[in-house]
């Protein structure tokens, strides 16, 4: 059992549907001193599984591919996400390719920690679980912190209108970003083209293009 912020922590679910993945992180969380529930699954639905978790569970280290042989019907994005509403902290540790990345985005306001699976340790999960638990709590670290930020686009999908691409003028990389078009608010997203300024909150505190979110779309 660890107690951070007074939230104490006892007993965390492991959703994974590798069995051998999930055995290796209960090694890792036994070390931490926690108890840990296997969730083996079938897990069904995102919502009542989310309700079950909340009312059994201290917090969440899931996967992010939780599709696969039917373990569940959603992605542990989706999982962490969800949880994060209901103020259970979720630690999602996952292997991603590029394409992965650009859905775990959309999430990201609501997944203050991603993981890989070599990074996961007892001492990288408790502070996991520490910056989780205090920005459940409104208190933000710089990297996380969003600001109300000027966007531009710099590319769009005309049809099929899949993605768009931004830069952002006020963030320390002119890296161009790829976003998905779904995630924008209807009256944006059928007049979004090259060249249009937007407004989105944005962690610019970051300096890491992976770590960056946006949410709270509205036209420039």
């Amino acid at each position: 059992m660890i107690t951070i912020e007074g939230h104490t922590i006892e007993t965390v679910g492991v959703v994974d549907d590798d069995e051998e993945a999930r055995r290796s992180y209960t090694w890792t969380l036994e070390d931490a001193e926690l108890q840990v529930a296997d969730e083996d699954g079938p897990l069904g639905d995102l919502e009542p599984y989310a309700s079950d978790v909340a009312d059994r569970l201290d917090a969440v280290l899931c996967d992010h591919h939780l599709r696969v042989s039917n373990y569940a019907a959603f992605e542990g994005v989706e999982l962490a996400a969800r949880l994060y509403e209901k103020k259970v902290p979720a630690i999602l540790c996952t292997s991603w390719a590029t394409a992965e990345l650009d859905i775990i985005r959309s999430y990201r306001d609501k997944v203050p920690v991603l993981l890989r699976p070599e990074q996961l340790d007892p001492g990288s999960f408790t502070t996991a679980l520490e910056i989780t638990i205090k920005e459940l709590q409104g208190k933000f670290s710089p990297q996380r912190r969003p600001w109300r930020t000027l966007i531009h686009v710099v590319d769009a999908d005309d049809i099929p209108r899949h993605f768009f691409y931004v830069r952002l003028p006020s963030w320390t990389s002119d890296e161009v970003i790829k976003l998905r078009q779904a995630n924008l608010p209807p009256n944006i997203r059928q007049r979004v083209q090259r060249g249009m300024y937007l407004h989105a909150w944005v962690n610019v505190g970051t300096e890491l293009v992976n770590e960056l979110y946006f949410r709270d779309w509205e036209a420039a």
